[in-house]
């Protein structure tokens, strides 16, 4: 016949296995229901930059003449450090015929000419370059998430043909995986961009 003792230590041996599979069973269904969503949750902390809009004021016009185009960048995710708007442009030679006309960014737009220093491979300045034609970066430091910021330049062509305007816009630091587009053209600095055309006619 079993002693009390022998009984106790049963018992707790039973009770010890029977809360070891609750906690068991509890831990399985975290990690199938609790677990994911967390982690998934976790990952959409970041800053996602867009350019949501982009106007052009005329899509075809005379050797001469100017147009204006109006790009809106986007965080749609949490604050940034730093948010970047670009727009660059392939077929000119000289930034003195761009104007800024309107822009309500939280630092002053730079006007960057051909030949200047600028940063690539959403490395920043950390791999610099030199410009092969001239851009136009506006920025926030830092960019609340949720906002939107425009930017109106004033731009006059200086050849005929396809006329050429590169838009994107990148997030500091984090700017490797952190970036709008994900896909696209190439621009000067090895980064995706959105191309778009204006029309430039002989008189």
């Amino acid at each position: 016949m079993m002693s009390f003792r022998t009984l106790q230590i049963r018992r707790r041996t039973v009770i010890i296995a029977v809360a070891a599979s609750l906690l068991l069973a509890i831990y399985l269904l975290a990690a199938v229901f609790y677990f994911p969503h967390f982690y998934l949750a976790l990952e959409q902390r970041y800053p996602v930059p867009e350019v949501s809009s982009v106007k052009i004021s005329n899509p075809s016009i005379p050797l001469g003449q100017s147009f204006e185009v109006t790009v809106v960048g986007t965080n749609t995710g949490v604050t940034s450090d730093m948010q970047t708007l670009s727009i660059s442009f392939p077929n000119m030679t000289d930034s003195g015929s761009i104007r800024i006309t309107d822009e309500n960014f939280t630092q002053r737009p730079l006007v960057i000419n051909k030949g200047q220093e600028i940063g690539s491979h959403y490395q920043g300045t950390q791999f610099p370059i030199y410009s092969q034609y001239p851009l136009v970066e506006a920025y926030n430091r830092p960019w609340d998430g949720g906002t939107s910021h425009a930017i109106t330049l004033d731009v006059t062509p200086d050849v005929p043909g396809k006329f050429a305007i590169f838009v994107k816009s990148v997030v500091l630091p984090n700017s490797d995986t952190v970036h709008f587009p994900r896909t696209g053209v190439i621009d000067q600095q090895g980064e995706y961009a959105i191309p778009y055309f204006v029309n430039v006619t002989k008189h």
